[in-house]
């Protein structure tokens, strides 16, 4: 998860840019969910925003990481299996 660092608040756009219309307004701390990031460049970010119920663009020098879901490690599995194949 991110949350919102600006201070003013954080536009949620319908696309990748500030030309993009304006569908909410992302209160600082607000918690969100980056699902992807733009082609053309890295600096906007397509999020979902669990209070609201909403998806849309932000740019994603606004927001910073709250927590990470930890990946699989899949040394330990492939260990796991292995042994178990073993027997």
């Amino acid at each position: 998860l991110c949350t919102v660092t600006s201070e003013k608040g954080l536009p949620l756009r319908k696309g990748p840019d500030s030309t993009y219309a304006q569908t909410d307004l992302l209160e600082f701390g607000t918690s969100v969910q980056v699902t992807g990031k733009s082609l053309q460049n890295d600096l906007w970010v397509y999020v979902y925003v669990p209070s609201l119920d909403l998806y849309g663009w932000i740019s994603a020098s606004y927001i910073s990481r709250t927590s990470v879901i930890k990946e699989p490690d899949i040394t330990e599995k492939t260990t796991a299996e292995s042994e178990s194949k073993t027997e």
